[in-house]
C-alpha cells in the first residue's frame, strides 16, 4: 500500500495495490489479476478500483510477472511497480491514465530493468549473488521524490533517481537502468515484505509478515528503523 495524492484532486489517498502472480486467462492470453483500489484518507470511502496490466518490454503483447513492490509518487501522483525477480522491471501508470480509467484496464508502461545482481554487498563469499538478495519484495519513494528504495531478503536499496524523469520505453526494446545507489545489508528476517520512509525521508523502517516474539500473551511483528544521514 502507499499514501499520495488523490487523483482528481491533492487531497491524500490510500492506495490498496492486489498485485503479484495471480494468473487470469483473456481472449486466450494470460494476464496479471492486477487492481488498485483508492481510499480517500480523510473519511476512509472508496473512490474506485482501477485494474492493470503490464507492457511487455521486448515482443508484442502482453505477460504475467510476479510483483510486491508498488508505490504512488508523493509529488506526481504517478504509479510505479517493481516486478520481484531478476531482472527486475520497473513499470509506470500516469496520474492522468487513473483519472481517465472508467472502469477500463489499464497498460502501465516498461521503464527498463535493474541488475540487483551487481551491486555491491549482494554476492557471497564465492563472488555469486545471493539469489533471495535479488528479489525485490518492497518499496517506497521518498517525501520529495527524488530517490527511492527497494526491500529484498536481505538488502535495502536506495537508488538517488527521480522515477517521473526516467523515459518511457517503446515495445520491443530493453534498457538497463544504470541509476547511483547505495546498498545497506539489512538483519535478515522471514518475510520481508515492507518498508517505507520516515517523514523526512533521511531514514526507513522495514518489517517482516511472519517473524514475530511472544510478548505476554501477544504476537509482536518485528519492526526495524535504520536513520541515515
Amino acid at each position: 500500500m502507499s499514501v499520495g495524492p488523490c487523483p482528481s484532486n491533492n487531497e491524500q489517498c490510500l492506495f490498496l495495490a492486489y498485485i503479484g502472480n495471480n494468473k487470469v486467462f483473456l481472449l486466450g492470453q494470460a494476464y496479471n489479476r492486477l487492481k488498485v483500489a483508492i481510499i480517500q484518507l480523510k473519511n476512509l470511502k472508496l473512490l474506485e478500483t482501477v485494474y492493470l496490466r503490464y507492457q511487455r518490454p521486448l515482443g508484442s503483447g502482453y505477460h504475467v510477472e510476479d510483483s510486491e513492490a508498488f508505490s504512488v509518487h508523493p509529488q506526481s501522483g504517478n504509479w510505479y511497480l517493481v516486478t520481484k525477480f531478476p531482472p527486475n522491471k520497473i513499470y509506470k501508470l500516469t496520474r492522468e491514465q487513473v483519472q481517465k480509467s472508467a472502469g477500463k484496464i489499464q497498460t502501465m508502461s516498461y521503464l527498463g530493468e535493474l541488475r540487483l545482481s551487481s551491486l555491491d554487498g549482494i554476492t557471497n563469499a564465492e563472488g555469486k549473488a545471493k539469489e533471495n538478495y535479488q528479489k525485490v519484495t518492497s518499496m517506497d519513494i521518498s517525501p520529495n521524490g527524488k530517490k527511492f528504495i527497494l526491500a529484498t531478503y536481505g538488502m535495502g536499496i536506495e537508488y538517488y533517481a527521480n522515477l517521473d524523469q526516467l523515459q518511457t520505453l517503446q515495445l520491443g526494446t530493453s534498457k538497463i537502468l544504470d541509476l547511483k545507489n547505495q546498498t545497506m545489508k539489512l538483519e535478515v528476517l522471514p518475510q520481508t515484505e515492507a518498508i517505507t520512509y520516515t517523514n523526512c525521508g533521511l531514514g526507513f523502517a522495514y518489517a517482516s509478515e511472519k517473524n514475530k516474539k511472544r510478548e505476554g500473551n501477544k504476537l509482536t511483528p518485528f519492526v526495524h528503523t535504520m536513520n541515515c544521514h
